[in-house]
C-alpha cells in the first residue's frame, strides 16, 4: 500500500509541473534555454516559446541568439567564438552575460548576423528581440530598438555607400514607431513612415519609452505577391513574453516605389545606378540591431526566421 501511495505522489508532482509549464512556458524556457534540444511548444510558437506572426518557411533558414552558454566582451569587428554568424560592429561593445542577455554600450554599437563567407541570404523575415532601455550618454532621435534587414550594410563604406541600402523597423526611445529606408550609407535616408510622428502609446508622463522594463519587438519584411512591393510590419509586446507574448501592431507600411530620400543633395541615380525610391526586393546578407549614444541597454531572445 505504501508503495502505491509513493507512486501516486510522484505522478501528481509530475502532473502539477506539467500544468505549470503549460500555464507559462516562458518561465521554463526564457533563461538558459538549450534551443538545440527543445522543440517549439506549439505550431504557432517559436523555439523561445514566443508567438509567431508568420510561420517559418519549411526547411529554411532560422537563427537564434546563443547567449546562455558563454560570457565575455565582443569588440567591434570580432565574431562570437560560440556563434560563427554573430558579429559586433560599429563603435562600441557587446557584453554577453552567459545567462541569455547581451548588453550594448558605445557611440554606435551594432549586432550583426551573417555568415563569414557572405553566401547565405535573408529574404522574407520575422525578426524578434526583447530590449531593456537603461541609460544613454546623450539623447538623439535615432536611439531605440532598431532592426535593419534586406541589407548589405556590412560592406558599406564611404567609397561604396550604395551597399548601405536597408529597411529599418524602429521603436524609438522618443516614443515613435516608424520605418525608415536607408537609400545609401550615411548619404540619403527616407522619411519616416507611416508618418513622421507615428507614436506608440506608453505609460510615461512624456510619452517616451520607459526604462528598465523588457519590451518585445517584431520587425517583419515581406515581399508582396505582386513581386514589386514590400510590406513592413512592426509589433510590440509588453508582457515579457508571458504565454508567448501579447503582440500589438504599432506600425505598418507598404513600399510601392514612391518612398524616397529626404532631400539631401545626393544624386543617388548617378552614384548607385538606381533611383532614390528603389524598392528593396533583393535578399540581403545581414540582419542587424543598432543603437546610438548608449551606456547600457540589454537584449535577449533575439531571433531571425525566414517566413512564408
Amino acid at each position: 500500500m505504501k508503495k502505491y501511495f509513493i507512486i501516486i505522489i510522484i505522478l501528481v508532482t509530475i502532473l502539477l509541473y506539467f500544468l505549470n509549464y503549460l500555464e507559462n512556458p516562458m518561465r521554463v524556457t526564457k533563461s538558459r534555454i538549450n534551443i538545440a534540444s527543445i522543440p517549439a511548444i506549439a505550431s504557432d510558437l517559436d523555439l523561445y516559446g514566443l508567438k509567431m506572426i508568420y510561420v517559418t518557411l519549411k526547411d529554411d533558414r532560422v537563427w537564434y541568439s546563443n547567449w546562455d552558454n558563454n560570457s565575455g566582451v565582443i569588440e567591434s569587428g570580432d565574431r562570437d567564438p560560440f556563434d560563427a554568424e554573430f558579429i559586433a560592429r560599429g563603435n562600441g561593445f557587446v557584453s554577453i552575460d552567459g545567462q541569455g542577455t547581451a548588453r550594448l554600450s558605445g557611440d554606435s554599437p551594432r549586432m550583426y548576423v551573417y555568415d563569414s563567407a557572405k553566401k547565405k541570404k535573408w529574404n522574407n523575415v520575422e525578426v524578434t528581440v526583447y530590449a531593456k532601455r537603461i541609460s544613454e550618454s546623450s539623447i538623439i532621435s535615432s536611439q531605440g530598438i532598431v532592426i535593419g534587414a534586406r541589407s548589405e550594410h556590412q560592406d558599406a563604406t564611404a567609397k561604396n555607400p550604395c551597399l548601405g541600402a536597408t529597411y529599418y523597423g524602429r521603436l524609438l526611445y522618443d516614443g515613435r514607431a516608424v520605418f525608415q529606408k536607408e537609400v545609401i550609407h550615411e548619404g540619403a535616408y527616407s522619411s519616416n513612415e507611416p508618418f513622421e510622428n507615428n507614436k506608440a502609446e506608453w505609460d510615461t508622463l512624456d510619452g517616451t519609452m520607459p526604462r528598465n522594463i523588457w519590451i518585445g519587438v517584431k520587425f517583419i519584411v515581406k515581399t508582396n505577391s505582386d513581386g514589386k512591393s514590400v510590406k513592413l510590419e512592426l509589433y510590440r509586446d509588453l508582457t515579457d513574453g508571458y504565454k508567448g507574448g501579447t503582440w500589438e501592431k504599432v506600425a505598418e507600411y507598404t513600399d510601392s516605389g514612391n518612398w524616397s530620400q529626404i532631400d539631401s543633395g545626393v544624386d543617388v541615380l548617378a552614384m548607385c545606378g538606381y533611383l532614390a525610391s528603389k524598392v528593396l526586393l533583393e535578399s540581403g546578407t545581414s540582419v542587424f540591431i543598432r543603437n546610438d549614444k548608449v551606456t547600457d541597454v540589454e537584449y535577449k531572445l533575439f531571433s531571425i526566421r525566414e517566413i512564408e
